[in-house]
């Protein structure tokens, strides 16, 4: 039999002789092992599935109207689910089975139906299987005031009463949607000129839109230079933005274990974003050892840098070599908002020549 397993990106294959009797304990055994967990994923560090509602905030009074309510989920992994209840009923759920979407943003346009106290509720699933806490806020819907008979007066036309409008950008030039604040995110699509998109938040300076395109699950964040805006109001929640993280910069692409000089790597990363940076993170491994991790020191205003050295800080050296170094890096802000950045293998480690 040719059995073939991937694990973090990873395959590999072996034979073995498979006998009749084997078959259905084998087949039991990996439908069990199947149902813990989702293949090939490493946990997220404890703690770090997260879930936030940006709007409405806890506490607040709403009138009987319309409401976009705006939430997140966020994993250092990847998010496989985010779920948002309404006194305990589920109004709306998303799902997602690609690794390294840490963030998302969603929207919920929710229609209250009566005066009362509500609680909003939601939660991330991790591709571990495993949920956040429920991020909570307690709304209440006001009672309609009171219409108060009035004596006759003459009559005058008709006015149509003005309809309730959401938060528009409007496109003036094709423009680039970004993964987040700046022009150093991702460019996740272009807009063209004249297309309009819903608002759902803002950047801290008021200097980028967070939008909902039309039938569209994801949301992307415009430059305000880029748009012009209508229905704006003081109620559009303030988005905080994960970090961004730049490309590493390696002193080598190859280092060794022995009696030799290049024994170490320095690998250093710009880190940026609108919120002061807590700490940064390096997951990294050889082979098909457990992943290490140690914490990136601060050398510049935005650059973070770590050493390696093969003797001491590589676990599985010399028995695993040669091997590239996989590696990671997760930064998080003082808000608790994380990115994790792909996995790179642009460093190899092999014993001295």
């Amino acid at each position: 039999m040719h059995t073939v397993e991937r694990k973090n990106g990873f395959e590999s294959r072996w034979w073995f002789p498979l006998k009749p009797r084997h078959f259905l304990a084998i087949l039991s055994l990996l439908l069990i092992l199947g149902a813990c967990n989702y293949p090939g994923v490493i946990d997220s560090p404890n703690g770090l599935t997260r879930a936030w509602i940006d709007a409405p905030l806890d506490g607040s009074h709403l009138p009987l109207a319309a409401y976009q309510i705006v939430y997140h989920g966020a994993d250092p992994i990847g998010i496989s689910k985010v779920e948002l209840r309404i006194n305990d009923d589920l109004v709306d759920s998303h799902e997602t089975f690609e690794l390294n979407q840490q963030i998302k943003t969603f929207s919920y346009l929710w229609q209250p139906v009566a005066p009362g106290n509500y609680t909003l509720r939601v939660r991330t699933q991790n591709f571990s299987n495993s949920w956040s806490d429920d991020a909570v806020a307690e709304v209440i819907i006001d009672q309609e005031e009171q219409v108060v008979e009035a004596s006759p007066v003459p009559e005058i036309a008709n006015t149509p009463a003005p309809t309730a409008c959401l938060p528009t950008a409007t496109f003036t030039v094709d423009a680039n949607c970004r993964s987040g604040p700046n022009i150093a995110y991702q460019s996740l699509t272009i807009i063209n000129a004249g297309q309009s998109a819903t608002i759902i938040g803002k950047n801290q300076q008021s200097t980028w839109w967070n939008i909902q395109l039309p039938n569209a699950e994801a949301d992307c964040w415009v430059s305000g230079i880029t748009v012009e805006t209508s229905c704006i109001s003081e109620e559009i929640p303030m988005i905080s933005t994960p970090p961004l993280i730049t490309s590493p910069v390696v002193s080598t692409n190859d280092f060794h274990w022995g009696d030799c000089d290049l024994r170490k790597v320095t690998i250093q990363a710009d880190i940026v974003g609108d919120t002061p940076i807590s700490y940064v993170t390096i997951y990294f491994r050889i082979k098909q050892q457990s992943w290490s991790q140690m914490e990136m020191e601060k050398i510049g205003e935005n650059t973070y840098s770590i050493t390696l050295n093969s003797h001491t800080d590589i676990p599985g050296a010399p028995e695993q070599i040669p091997s590239p170094l996989w590696y990671y890096l997760v930064a998080m802000d003082t808000s608790g908002l994380f990115t994790t950045s792909e996995t790179y293998q642009n460093v190899n480690l092999s014993k001295c020549p």
